[in-house]
């Protein structure tokens, strides 16, 4: 920060949480400073410790990478790098960023890392004239700490390098970017007595006037090639560069006061906005004179005269007391010229220095020894430690990364490979991993489980889609994402989670375990934090019947076997058991049309208006079924089903459904029951339920149950025969679920089946597409061909098309013709009709076409 600034006093290690202003005393420059320094450290502090080195509110993440026209395009929004707040307030390209202006964009095609370089840059009038107070005259005042951010591109490896965001994780640094040197201050020692005559040198600083040093790095690199210039008063004197005239430089103004001014000999440094955002150094040149608000260059670097045109926006002068360049040198003290401080730079190995690192060295003319810090010797303000004054690390410039993406550039195309921004949610907004369904579930053994695990990962209430979960089973297991899988399958499964968040597998328990359990673990959350608990556990048993206890004390048969499991007990009924005379189903039918209604079939809504038979071996007792609710036949019908329900219900669509009993009645004749909706019920299947699921535009089939109670239903002659209506599913064609039907030795039993109703779309309509005549001119008295086009195939019964002539004189057709079932054209003959009389000139008419309301007509001329 250059600045004129009396010293820099914040210390991280002395923890210190405010500065007090105290009534009455002497307000400090360092004082104000210090409290904001702390203020940023701990707010700095609090967000990486909170968000971590770097990462993007998920709700306004800003710096994502697009390519557009082209360019590489950087999105708005905010971004965090070592808890420093990165705001971008629109889209901007590359090469048009406003703090890094002539980005460079690369030509050799690779894969380059695109990476944000975050720092603070010390603001004055100079840069910005408005913090001027044009009120007071326009004096020099206070200046800002502006946070710099800046998008970079670094070359990574080939196109097709084999590098993800990983590779590049928290504490990445770009290539030659870190700064490790070192550099310690004291005052000069004291001179020896070298006699009587001769008054030895004190040592200690000696200049009349508190300084702030400043050491500040020029050219990169290592001890030995980095050079450096200081600055009694921390590089404070600048001022505005307006014109250069071959040696003469034109500024704005040559000095505040004589002492901060600039004069002959004199090392000044010219610079623009480009150079300081691009970490460059200006140009270093001595001054030969000054005259008023012109400073004489005495030579240019290389003898080559600079321009104005050499110099970007806002072009300035600094002064520099050092005698030029210096170069970084180690093992000994250096003397800042006659004032009686001495540097000396670190000479750990490996040391580099970069442009633009600096130090700053606090001089005081007096000390008080009641008072002074034990830092504070020979009125040079510096750490030390037993041994004396300790190397430190630079002060600045600090410089923050984070890798935004991975980009590929094939020498003409640039591509978003990775995006590898971190996202996080408000700490109130973490993902977390919960369970949705499938734990508690039986199943044979070689069986899969009947239902699939389901767990789901959510950022708050948002689902996380590309999450990964891994599922492992114990044992001889075999978990896979449908049960087509389990085949080629192991104990452990790696998923994804879907757009909804939820992630399933499918489990086939070892056959050798009774009771197991599958871990499911949630192991990334596409750049999310991680929210506790991060597992869960799901419980499955094997559905042996062996396994199953069974307490027979009421049961003497059987607990005089001594039987104690399912397996025995079912053993032991079957053999005491005889099976029971029943009456039985043997098929149902649908009345009109007359024929079987299978299990899991789709039906028309009027065929199910006709009514229900349920055909049987036995007759039954038609007194004990009429007017009795021995049965019923009920209709799921979806919820919400009107735009308005679903508005009322906030629902995004189906989300249920409402069973209604339709209206019937079941009466009974002899071997036959038959079921026959109400007369308001048959005409709402037949008409009204078809017209409101057309307007929905339902097409997806209502289901339909089937229900006959098989322990009120009683045979004619035998009341104590009842109906065993058990009725078994069985596999049956494309998928779906047949019926044996009925009876499972046991008296009584219900009966149950189930149906679909399905509206089908209306047809498209067909229309008359058009009428052709070839040959359309021929002589009176022969005939010649039309042809008629639909625009689609004729339904079942074919399409009648009406057919006229409009002068029945010249030709004749026949009054309509029908286009055959499934066909779209169909020809015909006209007749014409050879000329009466002395004709010269041709004869027309037109022949005209009707199907549908639409007519299409063609004209024939005869001669």
């Amino acid at each position: 920060m250059k600045g004129d600034f009396s010293r820099f006093t914040f210390r991280p290690a002395n923890h210190y949480r405010s500065v007090r202003l105290q009534q009455g005393r002497v307000q400090l420059d360092a004082d104000w400073n210090e409290q904001t320094e702390i203020q940023a450290h701990l707010a700095e502090s609090a967000i990486s410790d909170e968000i971590g080195p770097s990462g993007a509110p998920i709700d306004r993440a800003g710096f994502a990478l697009q390519i557009q026209g082209g360019d590489i395009q950087i999105g708005p929004g905010n971004y965090y790098v070592d808890g420093i707040l990165c705001e971008n307030e629109s889209t901007v390209p590359f090469t048009g960023q406003p703090d890094l202006p002539g980005a460079p964009r690369p030509s050799q095609a690779g894969l380059y890392v695109a990476y944000l370089d975050v720092w603070l840059r010390q603001v004055t009038a100079l840069e910005q004239p408005a913090l001027r107070e044009v009120a007071l005259g326009g004096p020099d005042t206070a200046t800002r700490a502006k946070t710099v951010w800046q998008v970079k591109l670094e070359r990574a490896g080939e196109i097709n390098a084999n590098l993800a965001c990983p590779n590049f994780g928290p504490g990445w640094t770009p290539a030659n970017a870190q700064s490790t040197g070192t550099l310690r201050a004291q005052p000069k020692p004291g001179a020896q007595n070298q006699g009587e005559c001769l008054v030895p040198d004190p040592g200690g600083y000696r200049r009349l006037d508190n300084q702030l040093y400043r050491v500040e790095i020029r050219q990169p690199g290592p001890a030995g090639i980095a050079t450096f210039v200081w600055s009694r008063d921390n590089g404070s004197v600048v001022t505005r560069l307006v014109d250069i005239a071959g040696n003469d430089l034109t500024v704005t103004e040559a000095g505040l006061d004589s002492y901060f001014s600039f004069a002959a000999d004199q090392w000044v440094d010219l610079s623009d906005e480009g150079r300081v955002l691009r970490g460059e150094a200006g140009v270093l040149v001595q001054l030969d004179k000054v005259q008023g608000n012109v400073l004489t260059v005495k030579a240019w670097p290389n003898n080559t005269p600079l321009t104005m045109a050499s110099f970007g926006s806002l072009p300035t002068v600094r002064r520099w007391d050092s005698p030029g360049a210096v170069t970084v040198t180690t093992g000994s003290y250096l003397d800042l010229g006659d004032d009686g401080i001495q540097i000396e730079f670190g000479s750990v190995e490996g040391g580099y220095y970069q442009t633009g690192d600096y130090w700053t060295i606090p001089a005081r003319t007096q000390t008080l020894e009641h008072l002074a810090d034990t830092n504070v010797i020979g009125g040079v303000d510096w750490p030390r430690d037993a041994s004396g004054p300790t190397f430190q690390p630079r002060q600045g410039i600090h410089h923050h990364y984070a890798v935004l993406g991975l980009l590929s550039f094939d020498g003409t195309t640039w591509t978003v490979k990775s995006d590898c921004r971190p996202l996080f949610p408000p700490t109130t907004d973490l993902v977390n991993l919960f369970y949705l369904g499938g734990d508690g579930q039986e199943a044979r053994p070689g069986n899969p489980l009947p239902q699939p695990l389901q767990v789901g990962v959510f950022n708050g209430m948002r689902p996380v889609a590309g999450a990964t979960v891994q599922f492992v089973a114990p044992g001889a297991s075999k978990v896979a994402a449908t049960a087509a899988g389990l085949a080629a399958a192991t104990n452990t499964l790696v998923a994804t989670t879907d757009a909804d968040g939820i992630a399933s597998c499918t489990w086939q328990l070892d056959p050798t375990i009774n009771s197991q359990q599958l871990v499911a673990t949630l192991t990334s959350a596409v750049g999310n934090p991680i929210r506790n608990p991060t597992q869960i556990r799901f419980t499955a048993n094997l559905s042996v019947a062996s396994e199953v206890a069974y307490n027979p004390a009421g049961c003497s048969t059987l607990a005089n076997a001594g039987v104690n499991n399912v397996q025995d007990a079912i053993n032991q009924l079957c053999q005491a058991m005889a099976h029971e005379p029943a009456i039985l189903i043997k098929d149902v039918q649908l009345v009109q049309p007359s024929q079987t209604l299978a299990n899991d079939t789709t039906i028309p809504p009027s065929a199910l208006a006709s009514g229900i038979h349920a055909l049987l071996d036995q007759p039954v007792d038609p007194l004990g079924i009429r007017g009795k609710p021995i049965g019923e036949v009920t209709l799921d019908l979806p919820f919400p089903a009107t735009p308005a329900e679903r508005e009322s219900w906030a629902a995004p669509g189906i989300v249920g459904f409402q069973p209604i009993k339709l209206s019937g009645e079941f009466v009974a004749d002899g071997a036959l029951i038959a079921w026959t909706p109400s007369q308001a019920t048959g005409a709402w299947l037949r008409d009204s339920l078809v017209k409101i699921l057309t307007g929905l535009q339902q097409t997806a089939p209502l289901l339909v149950h089937f229900v006959l109670k098989g322990n009120f239903i009683w045979g004619q002659t035998n009341p104590n025969l009842y109906l065993d209506g058990e009725a078994f599913g069985v596999r049956a064609a494309n998928g779906l679920t047949g019926l044996r039907l009925t009876g499972n030795g046991i008296r009584g039993g219900d009966f149950e089946m189930w149906f679909y109703l399905q509206v089908q779309p209306p047809a498209p309509s067909v229309t008359l597409q058009s009428l052709t005549i070839n040959p359309s001119t021929v002589a009176g008295g022969t005939a010649t061909q039309g042809t008629i086009t639909l625009s689609g195939p004729a339904g079942p019964n074919g399409a009648a098309v009406s057919l006229a002539s409009s002068n029945t004189s010249v030709a004749t057709v026949q009054a309509s013709v029908t286009i055959p079932a499934n066909q779209n054209t169909v020809g015909f003959q006209i007749n014409t009709l050879p000329a009466t009389g002395l004709v010269s000139v041709p004869r027309t008419a037109t022949i005209t076409a009707t199907f549908g309301g639409v007519t299409q007509s063609a004209t024939i001329t005869v001669r």
